[in-house]
This record gives structure tokens, sequence and C-alpha cells, in this order.
């Protein structure tokens, strides 16, 4: 018995077109050089290795994304209760929101390469330091 998802890797598979190593440019949206490594069995192999690791980076980079504007929302409410009851509650949101963020931020940096990182730091470098610039500026307004 064959699983599900045979039939549907075929059409996909169908659709990708293999060009030679040296005019080697795209398959299915994905940027290679004109070489390949050495440690690759096939040039198909290589490029749905590459797709996957994409894939996950693209999900990591939507997940910091995500938890970038739950932190920015958090201080948003933290900011407008201030004076209230609920201000301890929301601040604390807050904080652990940017902390979260953060985290994300600083794992992604921590494993993309120089590229990547670069581009991914020139991006996010200030919003990330705008949330923790915000969130410092209401706790000393509160105090």
């Amino acid at each position: 018995m064959r699983p599900a998802f045979c039939g549907l890797w075929r059409r996909v598979h169908r659709t990708v077109t293999v060009r030679p190593a040296a005019t080697f440019s795209t398959v299915a949206g994905l940027r290679a050089g004109p070489r390949l490594p050495r440690t690759c069995a096939s040039p198909v192999f290589c490029l749905r290795v590459r797709a996957i690791a994409d894939d996950v980076l693209q999900k990591r980079l939507q997940s910091f994304q995500d938890l970038f504007a739950e932190a920015r929302l958090c201080l948003d409410d933290a900011r407008e209760s201030e004076g209230t009851t609920y201000f301890k509650d929301d601040i604390k949101e807050a904080e652990e929101a940017v902390d979260n963020a953060t985290k994300a931020y600083e794992d992604l940096l921590s494993e993309l390469d120089e590229g990547r990182k670069r581009e991914f730091e020139d991006a996010n470098s200030l919003k990330v330091k705008s949330l923790k610039e915000e969130y410092a500026q209401l706790l000393a307004e509160d105090h």
C-alpha cells in the first residue's frame, strides 16, 4: 500500500526541470550556483534539501514576525492601561512578549550564515531595539 502523498510528490516532481550544471540558474524558484557541492548525489536531491531548509527558515522568520507583532500589541495595551489597576498585569505580559521576540531574534541571528545574517540584522535590529526601549520607557514612566 502506497502512502497518500506519493501521487502529490509525483505531480510536483514532474513540474521540476533539471538543467545541466553549467546553465543551472533556477529550479522551482530556487537559486543555485553554477556548480553543485560534491557531497550531493543529484541536483534534485540538493534542491529538495535546500527547499526544506528555506521552508524551515521562512517559518522561523514568520514566527519571529508574529512574536514581534504580539510584543508591540502588549506594549500598546500597557501604555493604554497606565495609571490603572490593570497596568501591572499588562506590563508583565509586555515583558514576556518582548523577551520572547528578542530571544527569537537572537536565535535566528546565531543560526544564519553571514549573508543572510547581515540582511536579517539590517531589516530587524532597529525594530527589536525599539521594542526594548519602549518597554524601558514604560517602566520609567511608571516609577
